[in-house]
């Protein structure tokens, strides 16, 4: 009992002693293998948790080595519950939440005032008139050439469209639209190698799917969510997918990207879109879209020709929907930019995804097209250039993509049934002819696939293939 207590108190008269070695010695030798020469410190981590799960999926998805693996990797579609998931669910398990679903953006759009929602879901600043460059490109002769075959194709569908019974308007501006790409290509592939190698496409689909952010506000201020929004990937993200699901009359590719129309310096300068136009899609009518998510920018994946040139549309169902929404003119107006903008946003960022670009690894230029939307009576023409598809952060994008539009255009004002128009403008001819002439970059200074470290054989991701075996 003595010893125990004389071991207490010396362990109380001398705390110094017993503290010094325990905290104290590991300083006696300051160059040790702990020592540095520079301070070294740890990584710090991001504030933000979802910020830091996206830079780690991001590098995910850079280490993918092909683009069909990126496209499946950043696809944000959900698959429905399985039966045996929702059989052995119990109350006391976390609930089943609804899959993730996207927002459809079509075009023509579902309302009549939807212009500046399609603006801030695209990240697009419209300018009214075509770059200065297409003023100075001369198609006086090759327009004097070609109308000719213009008018005769077109007084043949209308014709036609006349006197039948089941031959719409739609299906003779479709007609017409394939008749005129195929002559431009016919009649110009001689002089000009772009057209030479390109390749058209009739009817064909594209699809394309897009995340954007900045739509925090749509959840209460001050609360935790507990229920997120059917295209948002966690509640109070605010981060929705959208989609792009339609037939594009006709288009011609090319193995040549468009030369940007202008530069990275210049496109900085436009303003940024507008962020005061966050609304709930639901309530804006925007419909849910419930089949798998594909990008198809109307073309299978490997084709050479993977630039486009130039597509086509026709927006002759349009003119149902405004007489249904009683709409005034000038909203038929922003009907059409916004199938314009649309069109050539889907488009385009399907393509930016086959070339191995995705809204975690942005584009590292600029990619272009054009399109050219009519009822074979009014005409539009729109130029896109699409400097960013990474939009999932509201405040991220540092660019806008910008498109141009020139219209609307009156092509004749009357057409007798002996097949004659009453003031056939020729400019619209000249017009069509500058698209298809514009001038692409055949020998890029720069990497047109950074991102892809191999590139994969023809990869069929809309086309539904059949092995067919000989007997």
């Amino acid at each position: 009992m003595r010893c125990f207590i004389w071991r207490r108190c010396q362990i109380v008269r001398k705390p110094r002693e017993l503290f010094a070695a325990r905290f104290f010695s590991s300083f006696d030798n300051v160059v040790g293998n702990h020592y540095s020469e520079e301070p070294m410190y740890p990584p710090i981590k991001r504030t933000s948790p979802k910020e830091e799960e996206r830079m780690k999926y991001a590098e995910m998805v850079k280490a993918l080595p092909t683009a069909p693996e990126k496209i499946h990797m950043v696809n944000p579609d959900e698959r429905p519950w399985s039966t045996p998931e929702r059989t052995w669910h119990r109350p006391w398990m976390r609930p089943l939440i609804e899959p993730r679903r996207s927002y459809r953006i079509s075009c023509p759009p579902d309302g009549y005032n939807l212009l500046p929602f399609y603006k801030y879901v695209t990240n697009t600043h419209v300018v009214s008139g075509l770059p200065p460059l297409y003023d100075r490109v001369d198609v006086g002769a090759e327009t004097a050439n070609f109308k000719a075959y213009f008018v005769e194709m077109l007084s043949q569908e209308l014709s036609l469209a006349t006197g039948s019974e089941h031959l719409d308007g739609e299906s003779a501006c479709n007609h017409f639209l394939g008749h005129l790409v195929n002559g431009a290509v016919a009649y110009f592939s001689t002089t000009h190698h772009h057209l030479c190698t390109a390749q058209v496409d009739q009817v064909a689909p594209c699809e394309a799917f897009w995340v954007r952010g900045g739509f925090e506000s749509l959840y209460p201020i001050g609360e935790e969510p507990t229920v997120r929004l059917p295209g948002d990937a966690y509640p109070g993200w605010g981060e929705l997918a959208f989609s792009y699901s339609e037939n594009v009359c006709s288009q011609i590719r090319t193995a040549y990207p468009l030369r940007p129309f202008i530069t990275k310096e210049e496109a900085i300068g436009y303003p940024l879109v507008n962020s005061e136009v966050i609304y709930t899609p639901d309530l804006i009518g925007l419909q849910i879209r419930d089949g798998p998510l594909r990008m198809a920018p109307g073309f299978e994946y490997g084709d050479p020709q993977e630039f486009g040139l130039v597509t086509t549309r026709s927006f002759g169902s349009l003119y149902s929907n405004l007489a249904r929404w009683e709409a005034e003119p000038e909203e038929e107006h922003e009907c059409i930019l916004s199938a314009g903008i649309g069109t050539c946003f889907s488009w385009l960022i399907g393509q930016a995804h086959f070339l191995g670009f995705t809204q975690y690894n942005d584009l590292t230029y600029p990619l272009c097209g054009q399109a050219i939307l009519t009822d074979l009576k009014k005409w539009y023409f729109f130029v896109y250039q699409l400097n960013t598809i990474g939009l999932l952060d509201a405040g991220r994008p540092e660019v806008a993509n910008v498109c141009w539009f020139k219209g609307p255009l009156k092509l004749f004002d009357a057409f007798s049934p002996k097949g004659e128009f009453e003031n056939l403008n020729d400019e619209i001819i000249s017009s069509c002819l500058r698209f298809f002439l514009a001038d692409v970059e055949r020998k890029p200074n720069f990497k047109l696939r950074p991102f892809l470290k191999e590139r994969a054989s023809s990869y069929g991701l809309f086309r539904e293939w059949t092995d067919y075996k000989e007997d």
